[in-house]
């Protein structure tokens, strides 16, 4: 066999068993690959009229069976872990029915600059190229957006490519099981998704190390390079998504709160500023929708209400639940 056909045929096997390898370890150490998992909330025996869009924070914090039984209605969604308005505008397409949206975000989920793992799987090429060049967005930062496209296109064959953090927490946790040590307090602070309608995590970030929670500060911080913006993409997504559910109906928009810790770390005054300033320009933009802010309640700022730096435990979704029931059958009936 000729020099160049070794080449290749070595060349095939090694990737061909990296791949495998690649696949095994991604079920092994159970990373979630699947970018986009369907859920309904509320009475079985009717359609759905509603459309519901959230992160991780918006299913964790809040139990939309119990609003959706109450309200009445039937809500679909469209989960993606760590996503945004600008991965939840794709799938309001699917939802041309749907009366009412409710669209909830956080600051953490509005972080410009906190991009969701599964952005170039649900968002097509075109429709970011779009986006960016509406919202005027520098080079760097386009740059950081494409490059979310050729690593998707490499996790077909290699999909651990760019998940080093859920490769190194799932092999530590294996490694604590393995030797019988207690393996609580080991999973990562990384977006996951849950269409539970009620949390059962009643762990508290309180009971943390201050090395854990320290560790954990510094990931969130290197994962959005130390910068906190809020005029971009997801801000653009957010005003389309809330004009259309206007012109179909009606649509609320629920700001929720993340932990005292994450607010103390990384929510300065002039983020905060940012923050409310692209609210304010959010209510301007689309007059109709009405706005809940779950995050001015002075009961849920209290760093027990969360199991990890922006998540709300079980605790923390009573109150916030309970309130938003509260509010949105105000809004019913006005």
């Amino acid at each position: 066999m000729k020099r160049g056909w070794q080449f290749i045929l070595i060349l095939c096997l090694v990737v061909g068993i990296s791949s495998l390898a690649s696949h095994l370890a991604v079920a092994w150490l159970k990373i979630r690959a699947t970018p986009v998992k369907y859920a309904t909330f509320g009475p079985t025996n009717q359609e759905a009229s509603a459309f519901l869009a959230g992160s991780s924070l918006a299913f964790h914090g809040l139990n939309w069976n119990r609003i959706a039984d109450s309200l009445g209605i039937r809500m679909q969604t469209w989960m993606v872990a760590g996503s945004s308005p600008a991965e939840w505008q794709v799938y309001q397409d699917r939802a041309p029915q749907a009366s009412c949206a409710f669209v909830v975000v956080s600051a953490y989920d509005m972080n410009e600059d906190w991009l969701c793992d599964f952005h170039a799987d649900v968002v097509p090429l075109s429709e970011t190229i779009h986006s960016l060049r509406q919202c005027g967005a520098d080079r760097p930062f386009c740059k950081k957006i494409l490059s979310q496209y050729p690593l998707m296109l490499a996790r077909k064959l290699f999909p651990t490519a760019g998940r080093s953090d859920g490769v190194m927490v799932g092999i530590r946790g294996k490694l604590q099981k393995l030797m019988h040590a207690a393996s609580s307090g080991l999973e990562s602070d990384a977006p996951q998704v849950e269409a539970n309608d009620k949390s059962a995590n009643q762990d508290k970030i309180t009971d943390w190390s201050k090395a854990r929670l320290q560790r954990r500060l510094v990931s969130m911080q290197n994962s959005s390079q130390g910068k906190e913006s809020f005029s971009g993409p997801k801000k653009y997504a957010l005003i389309q998504m809330l004009q259309r559910a206007e012109s179909h109906g009606k649509g609320i928009l629920i700001v929720l709160p993340v932990s005292p810790y994450y607010h103390e770390a990384f929510l300065t005054p002039d983020v905060l500023r940012d923050f409310e300033s692209t609210l304010t320009d959010v209510r301007r933009a689309c007059p109709q929708t009405r706005v809940i802010r779950l995050d001015s309640l002075p009961s849920l700022d209290d760093n027990d209400y969360f199991w990890d730096l922006v998540h709300m435990n079980s605790f923390g979704q009573q109150i916030a639940t309970a309130s938003l029931m509260a509010q949105l059958h105000n809004i019913s009936r006005n």
